[in-house]
């Protein structure tokens, strides 16, 4: 790597760094994962807290939607009820953790507006519910570009997944 790329890697990842920190304290949300094109980035909001066992279901009771755009195209990326963040992990059933994953598929800046809505069934309709928590919550970051090729990458064509 040339000095000028190592200079221009290491601003990327102080900016990076900056970004996260105000990301946290601005919008309540964390963000994990690389910053970088082609890679996995993890949106974690605190909402309500909940359980799997809950009355208020928070797999259909609740529907969370980022959209992440940048210039002309947006992609809306649906969210989940991820317990107390690492769930697949500790083997948590509650918690007040939401989440999103996305891997931006190009450099520059990106924004993001979450949509966090409540109402019966919600997760499997076109209803309007009611907003709570973070709804509305955005703010904008910066993808530095990235050491991989999207070739490289085991299935660069898709910009989000659901786990």
């Amino acid at each position: 790597m040339s000095y000028q790329k190592r200079e221009l890697f290491g601003a990327g990842i102080v900016a990076a760094l900056v970004l996260l920190n105000m990301l946290q304290a601005v919008s309540g949300a964390t963000l994990s994962g690389e910053l970088r094109q082609w890679h996995k980035a993890t949106l974690t909001f605190a909402g309500p807290s909940t359980s799997e066992t809950a009355a208020t279901n928070p797999f259909l009771d609740y529907r969370l939607n980022v959209t992440f755009t940048q210039d002309s195209t947006s992609y809306v990326v649906p969210g989940y009820y991820c317990a107390d963040g690492n769930a697949a992990n500790t083997g948590a059933s509650s918690g007040n953790k939401w989440c999103v994953h996305f891997a931006p598929p190009s450099t520059g800046t990106w924004n993001w507006q979450a949509s966090f809505r409540q109402g019966t069934g919600i997760a499997v309709s076109n209803a309007g519910g009611t907003s709570t928590h973070f709804d509305g919550v955005n703010l904008r970051y910066q993808v530095p570009f990235s050491h991989l090729s999207p070739t490289k990458q085991q299935n660069p064509q898709f910009h989000y997944s659901i786990i």
